[in-house]
């Protein structure tokens, strides 16, 4: 499924993080295997998902990034994403 680049862009904007949040749409990230990963780093942590192809996973990923950015802190995905979510390069245990 092609990435949504401009999906990606337009919530970028419309939500106004352009200062606080890097937004980089660039080749693979590594695990080849899987298609339109996406990596999000925030306070030294890792958060990696699979498939995000859709405009309603585009939303929810930033729905949850604008949490993080007010609270300041990490949290765990939401469900939305929960789906998705792998470990990229750190072991990271599952339930």
């Amino acid at each position: 499924m092609p990435v949504p680049r401009e999906r990606y862009q337009q919530e970028w904007e419309r939500r106004r993080l352009r200062n606080r949040v890097h937004l980089t749409i660039g080749g693979c990230l590594g695990p080849c295997a899987l298609a339109n990963v996406v990596m999000v780093l925030f306070d030294g942590r890792q958060a990696w998902f699979h498939s995000m192809g859709t405009d309603a996973q585009v939303v929810a990923l930033y729905d949850w990034i604008e949490t993080l950015v007010r609270a300041a802190q990490f949290s765990p995905p939401p469900a939305a994403l929960a789906a998705y979510r792998f470990t990229g390069s750190t072991w990271e245990g599952r339930a």
